[in-house]
């Protein structure tokens, strides 16, 4: 129950101003007010739910739409960053979050990755909003292997954007699926852990659970 509150409160606090991403536009050779052009948001998608569920990092948000896609997995001490990010990706207040059991298939696959079948999250629907740079950079997330780690530098090469590298950290920032798509993946140019938005602590934990998931089935 309270952290059922603590998530209405969250979503009644002000939002903060959408920002376009200079860097990415610099990178790409665009005017801010190009970018800002990109700043399309999801398509309708009906009505959003909400679950809280356990795992051995803490209790996660599950977020999803009534067609049972994701769009939210986050740990619950960060709700206001959550109802920060589903306002400016999909437009939603906390008018439309209503409360109930998260459907089978998202809670099952995310209970097998923490179990070890890191591929159990790899085919869960998603409703994606964002920029289509950030699309592009969360779709690139997704192909970085379980077990595997890949710097900002190397993603924004892997995208075509080798300048981008800034851009693709406040995109992967911006990432609003936890572990589904894999930003705790990313390190930097120095092959150190860096920010996570869950914390270093968690960052650490899910690339140890993966490497060594991902060695056993070798």
């Amino acid at each position: 129950m309270f952290v059922r509150h603590a998530y209405i409160a969250a979503m009644n606090a002000r939002y903060e101003s959408l920002h376009y991403d200079q860097d990415s536009s610099r990178a790409n050779g665009r005017s801010r007010s190009a970018v800002a052009s990109e700043a399309i948001i999801s398509p309708p998608f009906g009505s959003a739910q909400h679950d809280v569920i356990s795992t051995p990092l803490g209790e996660a948000d599950l977020i999803f739409d009534d067609r049972e896609r994701l769009l939210g997995l986050d740990w619950v001490e960060f709700a206001p960053r959550t109802a920060r990010l589903l306002h400016l990706q999909h437009r939603i207040n906390r008018q439309m979050i209503k409360s109930r059991p998260a459907p089978t298939q998202l809670r099952s696959a995310i209970e097998r990755y923490f179990a070890g079948d890191l591929l159990a999250v790899s085919s869960l629907p998603l409703q994606l909003g964002g920029t289509p740079f950030q699309r592009q950079v969360w779709s690139a997330l997704q192909m970085i292997p379980a077990g595997a780690t890949e710097s900002y530098s190397e993603l924004s090469r892997r995208i075509r954007k080798p300048n981008a590298s800034r851009a693709v950290g406040r995109a992967n920032g911006a990432n609003l699926i936890g572990i589904v798509v894999p930003c705790h993946r990313v390190i930097g140019a120095d092959r150190s852990l860096t920010g996570y938005g869950g914390g270093l602590d968690r960052k650490c934990w899910l690339l140890e659970h993966e490497r060594l998931h991902s060695d056993q089935k070798r």
